[in-house]
């Protein structure tokens, strides 16, 4: 259910996105910085409000559709980037995070809200609770890790800059081309009959928009390869992996947890389970070749980018792609 609040938030989030283009200039930046900075706190303070607003109306928290769970991710990328930014000084994160959080509060509009009817197993407030706390807080680390990871390849050169370059381009191209299906079928300019046609569509038009994102990208890429330090970017792509490896690692016991009590078993290799598993196998990966085979640079930030995408197929691809007993987050 929207409200002033969640507005507030999405609103505060797009001032941050402008205050940090127009600190894109060496005149500006100071003043980009601490402006994003700012905004961005509203925008995550205004989405709390939101929060603890819907979970007084609905009379039970509000974690349990794709619109809440979307919400929420766009509050916790907020204030983990500052926590980020100010423990770590890597400024050059603000702009890029504080994008993908207003794009992830912005895809949440796309979904329904509100009052709906509420499945037994999400009755469970308690574990129900701590489990979506857990994995959406260390998703937000994660997806700051694919950020840091992405810029980190693409100011190293070479054949990393152009495989960066291809990732982000498809990837903002597929977010865009699929928010503009998902806003057809909502404004039902897409009938039920043509959903095949649309799906092609969007499709054939991801490699389109990543065409066309390529050079912009690439250009950026090479202005802020004369203002940043890669190892920088490693050491962040590392911190942020660090912040939220354990902290999906307890989501998933709270999980098993909250599962034996919904369904009486706590592991049942439902699609989501087993999606889960494997995500935090990639960040396990990532971290056993750091320490154990001292991994730095290029190869391992590809395992971070690896796992971004296994985070997004765990939450957004096993919904809609395998239905299991978790397909309620496609509502």
């Amino acid at each position: 259910m929207r409200s002033v609040f969640f507005d507030l938030s999405l609103y505060a989030c797009l001032a941050s996105v402008v205050a940090h283009l127009i600190g894109t200039s060496a005149a500006r930046r100071r003043f980009g910085t601490i402006a994003g900075s700012i905004m961005l706190g509203i925008s995550g303070l205004s989405g709390l409000a939101f929060i603890a607003h819907e979970w007084v109306e609905l009379q039970r928290p509000p974690f349990v559709n794709t619109f809440e769970v979307l919400a929420f991710l766009g509050v916790a990328l907020t204030f983990v980037t500052l926590a980020f930014q100010g423990i770590t000084r890597i400024a050059i994160l603000g702009p890029f995070a504080s994008t993908l959080a207003l794009m992830v509060l912005g895809y949440a509009t796309l979904f329904q809200g509100g009052v709906q009817p509420v499945m037994p197993a999400l009755r469970n407030n308690f574990w129900l609770t701590i489990h979506v706390i857990l994995c959406f807080v260390a998703y937000a680390g994660l997806f700051l890790s694919f950020i840091a990871a992405l810029l980190h390849l693409g100011l190293t050169g070479g054949k990393h800059r152009a495989g960066a370059v291809l990732v982000s381009s498809l990837t903002l191209g597929g977010i865009l081309c699929v928010a503009l299906a998902l806003l057809a079928t909502r404004a039902k300019w897409a009938g039920p009959e043509t959903e095949g046609r649309l799906t092609t569509i969007t499709l054939g038009a991801i490699p389109a928009a990543a065409l066309a994102l390529a050079w912009p990208i690439q250009a950026l890429l090479a202005k802020l390869s004369s203002s940043a330090d890669p190892a920088v970017l490693d050491r962040g792509v590392y911190r942020s992996i660090t912040f939220g490896f354990p902290l999906l690692g307890l989501g998933i016991i709270t999980g098993a947890v909250w599962a034996n009590e919904a369904w009486g078993r706590y592991w049942g290799w439902d699609p989501k389970e087993t999606w889960s598993l494997i995500t935090w196998l990639v960040y396990f990966l990532y971290l056993h070749f750091r320490f154990m085979r001292g991994w730095i640079g290029p190869r391992s930030s590809w395992f971070a980018v690896a796992g971004f995408f296994a985070v997004v197929f765990t939450f957004f691809g096993v919904s809609y792609l395998l239905p299991g007993l978790h397909s309620y987050l496609a509502s």
